[in-house]
């Protein structure tokens, strides 16, 4: 089983294409969001089922590497969210191939461009390690954003 070494989701990542060094930028555990028209105490709109999406626009970034340094291998990175009400979902190109064949550690981007909404609160990041693309996958990292309302004094008021 290939391990896990890190997880981070940052506003963007860059993977130099010759040293495979990566950049980190602006580093993402806490954001302050316009209240969302319709919400209210974490519910969707007209108590339906269904979150109302939000613009996140960031990526969560991992680090891996063989679990035998000599034993190429390959696995499936799949990500979910999970809301403040418990809930977890897919994320958009969820799924991730990382290939340990040709080399001992690789760093896998997933783009996140928008999440469900489901008010103030923690939102989980779930990374998952499975051994084929079928397979729902094994929790092997957990990051966590903290989303907060802006403060009436500091939103815009229009």
């Amino acid at each position: 089983m290939a391990e896990i070494h890190w997880a981070i989701l940052c506003r963007r990542a860059i993977v130099d294409k010759f040293t495979k060094h990566v950049s980190i930028i602006d580093i993402v555990n806490e954001i302050s969001v316009d209240p969302i028209p319709g919400t209210s105490g974490g519910k969707a709109p007209d108590d339906s089922h269904e979150a109302p999406g939000m613009v996140l626009d960031c990526q969560l970034v991992t680090l891996w590497t063989r679990s035998d340094p000599h034993e190429p291998e390959k696995f499936w990175q799949r990500v979910t969210i999970t809301t403040p009400d418990g809930q977890t979902h897919s994320a958009p190109g969820d799924r991730l191939v990382g290939d340990l064949v040709n080399h001992k550690r690789t760093r896998l981007l997933t783009g996140i461009k928008i999440i469900p909404y489901w008010g103030p609160g923690a939102y989980h990041f779930n990374v998952l390690y499975a051994e084929n693309e079928s397979d729902e996958g094994e929790l092997v990292a957990t990051v966590s954003l903290e989303m907060k309302l802006k403060e009436e004094s500091t939103a815009v008021k229009g």
